[in-house]
């Protein structure tokens, strides 16, 4: 890393190891000079090691190369919501009063306007009739 731009990536194999990161004077859009400090991260930590850039040059343990560390990363304690218990009272309806007949129409099983309908079609019916023998 350049200040804060990403220059290159690397990515570790199965046994962790990673690179050869290649850094000449310029790399993608950052141009190093002699006696700068390139700093590495990962997974988005800031490693705690550093290399200084020199032409040429190697990291200070060739054997090796830079093994990279990051602090020990402190995650934050979710602490869960406490939601406040609703208690609801229960509700009962009350009992139905007695109605008796009440909301009928009639007491009885004959509805009063079926008679009415019947009575009326009665009546076409034999207004019908006596239309129709008038006009032979």
């Amino acid at each position: 890393m350049a200040g804060t731009t990403s220059c290159a990536t690397a990515t570790a194999d199965a046994d962790g190891n990673w690179g050869p990161v290649a850094l000449g004077a310029t790399v993608g859009d950052c141009v190093f000079a002699a006696g700068d400090t390139i700093s590495f991260s990962l997974n988005g930590t800031v490693a705690e090691q550093t290399e200084t850039w020199a032409e040429g040059g190697a990291p200070a343990d060739v054997a090796t190369g830079t093994v990279l560390t990051v602090a020990a990363v402190v995650v934050p304690e979710v602490v869960p919501e406490v939601v406040p218990e609703v208690v609801v009272p229960e509700v009962t309806a009350p009992a139905p009063g007695a109605t008796g007949n009440a909301g009928l129409a009639q007491s009885t099983g004959t509805s009063s306007i079926a008679t009415l309908l019947l009575s009326a079609f009665a009546v076409v019916v034999v207004a019908g009739g006596r239309v129709a023998s008038r006009m032979r």
